[in-house]
């Protein structure tokens, strides 16, 4: 788990480099899909940011 991602790893084996390749560029499509189609959702950080009247007024005057 990373701050802003889930991190997987997958290891594939393909008969030659063209089909590796298409392997290789498929794969988060697929299962990317899949989770879409689960329901699972990859959470991302949400930041509450609350700035105070006090602090506003501070700004307004500088």
């Amino acid at each position: 788990m990373a701050d802003a991602s889930v991190n997987l790893k997958a290891w594939a084996w393909a008969k030659n480099s063209t089909d590796g390749f298409i392997i290789y560029c498929d794969l988060p499509q697929s299962i990317k899909k899949k989770f879409d189609e689960n329901n699972i959702d990859i959470p991302y950080p949400k930041r509450v940011i609350t700035l105070k009247n006090n602090y506003l007024k501070n700004l307004d005057q500088k």
